[in-house]
């Protein structure tokens, strides 16, 4: 009883997390992934590091 009530709190804690109403800017809604090369016309511009901020 006692594994199933921790199991339902671990699992309601992640299904909370993924659930976020932050919204991108029109920017952050432009930033896409990729792992092919770019094309001859692209310039690295500098190297990002990012983090979440808490509250």
């Amino acid at each position: 009883m006692r594994i199933d009530l921790l199991l339902g709190l671990a699992v309601g804690t992640l299904l909370a997390g993924c659930s976020s109403s932050h919204q991108l800017s029109a920017g952050g809604e432009r930033v896409t992934f990729t792992d092919q090369q770019p094309g001859s016309d692209c310039q690295l511009l500098g190297n990002v590091t990012g983090s979440r901020a808490t509250g």
